[in-house]
């Protein structure tokens, strides 16, 4: 395994970055290192890179090759030459022996006229380095210009600037030590970036803006979270760190254009797969959608490219007012229904559309897939697909009678008496198999259950005696003073 050649920066003073979080001086971040160099013609270039490669320099995204920067002393033309950088663990006499191996091989060198031609050698190189070459380098190099082969090794100064660091690596190096991390993650929508910065990344947050901002080109603002999501129209307050003061987002997503007030609406970009995923299990010719917390349409305008109707509503305004914008703008008209509605009466809306004012109309198609984009909350939604509430109290009263009760029957809402909680009452006939059987005595009682809701809750009225008789044509007790047409009627208020 090649070792990294790759420097650090050293640690910055970070309150400095407190004072200055945008005009920092970028300078502050420069690191140089000097390595040994070989200036030598183009065309040799790919044969030292290959005999060489455990050589030469290795840091990452910073070739090894480079155009000589003037014009070198034994008056080659810089064009036909380049510049090989390897790595500083080798020294110059390390490289000087294995290009001696090298060059002594390459077959345009076994024709090469044998010239006389010594150059001034010192020039080639720096004061300092020259006087302590070992004599058999400097004949090796002198063998190269006798060859005619211009070869030149020299020092090279390797400058790493504020552009080449990673946002992690600028952050390490100028935020307090005792930082465990550094935060550089964030949410991409559109030109925004979203971040979620701990406490005590805070007094650093400008700064920190700054750096994601500069490292992404394609970014024009930078802002931080700074509560939880409103819990009525789901978006939160935010913080602009960097950048300009615009939160006009454009996304692309499943193939739609989205636009929209990201400070006003709700939007997650890390749903995109979700989103995909969901939209993929609907069918164009059988499927019709109802979204009922739309946002802004992730869900009911991929589905409506895909051939689906979707009815899409949203409580929060400008949610509804970027969906509408965004049906327009994608020319999904004849397929999306936008409503700015709560939840729950947008479904009793669809429902009453749908089923009693336009059955089987194809302007008001029947909906068979729902989503509800809420993940704190949406469970307390299932309470609007309730069944029916006259049937469902029915069905808990045959379900105590262990018997049908049949018409008529005069079902009538009273009044709300708390949270997602009706008080109705409802009159019926008795069966006869429950009024005079002794065995459904229990059951009559326990018809008034803990969640009835009324002034005398416990309370069932029948006209009953107490003597009884068995009927001879039954197995079931019976009063003897009751008609077996004489059937009581209960009036009972439940919740």
């Amino acid at each position: 395994t090649i070792m990294s050649d790759l420097p650090k920066i050293g640690q910055l003073d970070s309150a400095y970055f407190i004072t200055k979080p945008h005009s920092f001086d970028r300078r502050l971040f420069d690191v140089r290192l000097r390595v040994p160099s070989v200036r030598i013609s183009a065309t040799l270039v790919s044969t030292v890179l290959r005999a060489c490669a455990d050589m030469l320099l290795n840091i990452p995204r910073y070739p090894c090759v480079h155009k000589p920067a003037s014009i070198s002393t034994v008056g080659c033309d810089p064009s036909k030459q380049r510049v090989i950088l390897f790595t500083p663990k080798k020294s110059f006499d390390d490289i000087s022996k294995e290009l001696s191996i090298i060059l002594q091989d390459e077959p345009h060198l076994k024709t090469c006229m044998f010239i006389y031609r010594v150059r001034r050698l010192w020039a080639c190189y720096d004061e300092d380095i020259t006087p302590n070459l070992p004599f058999s380098y400097i004949f090796r190099v002198l063998r190269w210009n006798c060859l005619n082969i211009n070869i030149v090794l020299e020092p090279f100064e390797v400058c790493l600037g504020y552009s080449y660091w990673t946002a992690d690596q600028i952050l390490k190096a100028a935020l307090p030590s005792s930082f465990d991390e550094v935060t550089t993650a964030f949410e991409a929508v559109g030109h925004l970036a979203h971040m979620n910065l701990r406490e005590h990344q805070l007094p650093f947050r400008h700064f920190i803006g700054q750096v994601i901002l500069d490292k992404n080109p394609r970014l024009k603002t930078v802002v931080n979270k700074l509560d939880a999501i409103d819990t009525t129209f789901r978006f939160f307050k935010m913080e602009v760190l960097a950048g300009e003061n615009d939160f006009l987002c454009t996304v692309k997503e499943n193939g739609c254009h989205f636009q929209f007030d990201f400070s006003r609406v709700y939007w997650n970009s890390r749903l995109q797969k979700e989103h995909e995923r969901v939209v993929s299990k609907l069918h164009a010719k059988s499927d019709v959608l109802l979204d009922m917390m739309a946002g802004v349409g992730p869900f009911a305008l991929p589905a409506a490219r895909n051939g689906v109707f979707a009815y899409a509503n949203d409580l929060n305004p400008d949610s509804y007012k970027a969906l509408c914008h965004n049906v327009k703008a994608n020319k999904l008209q004849a397929k999306v229904r936008a409503f700015n509605m709560d939840a729950r009466e947008f479904v009793k809306f669809i429902v009453k559309k749908v089923l009693v004012e336009h059955p089987k109309s194809k302007e008001w198609p029947s909906f068979n897939h729902v989503t509800m984009n809420l993940p704190a909350s949406s469970i307390s939604f299932l309470d609007a697909f309730a069944p029916d509430m006259r049937q469902d109290v029915i069905s808990r009263i045959e379900e105590v009678l262990r018997g049908n009760i049949s018409e008529p029957l005069d079902f009538h809402d009273v009044r709300d008496v708390g949270p997602n909680k009706r008080m109705v009452c409802i009159s019926f006939v008795l069966p006869t198999h429950a009024a005079y059987n002794t065995d459904f005595k229990h059951s009559v009682k326990s018809l008034s259950s803990p969640q009835i809701a009324s002034d005398e809750p416990n309370q069932v009225t029948s006209k009953q005696s107490s003597p009884r008789r068995t009927d001879r044509n039954s197995t079931s007790t019976v009063d003897d003073d009751v008609p077996c047409n004489k059937i009581p009627h209960i009036d009972t208020n439940l919740c």
